[in-house]
């Protein structure tokens, strides 16, 4: 069986003219982002509609997702005043692949 050392990945950051794509932090658990996953209009065709989300769990997350090199996970956010509006995830990524 082969294994294959986890690598430092830099991920992106993408700037158009009205939105920016960067990379999730843990500070962007708000209390605005639990609300949006407790939102059954938001999240209407979501896996996350099937709980209920609080500010540690999110916390705990993200934790998780951004120390996790296999996924890649984007905060979609306003150019003008950085305002969060979004996420995109794409993982886990095999590296071998």
């Amino acid at each position: 069986m082969m294994t294959i050392a986890p690598t430092t990945i830099t991920r992106p950051v993408l700037t158009g003219v009205r939105l920016v794509l960067r990379p999730m932090t843990v500070a962007d658990a708000t209390v605005e982002y639990v609300r949006w996953l407790n939102d059954p209009a938001v999240n209407r065709y979501s896996e996350y509609r099937f709980a209920t989300h609080t500010l540690a769990g999110v916390r705990a997350y993200l934790e998780r997702a951004c120390g996790d090199e296999c996924t890649h996970f984007f905060a979609i956010v306003t150019r003008e005043g950085a305002r969060h509006i979004g996420n995109a995830k794409l993982g886990p990524v095999d590296p071998h692949h």
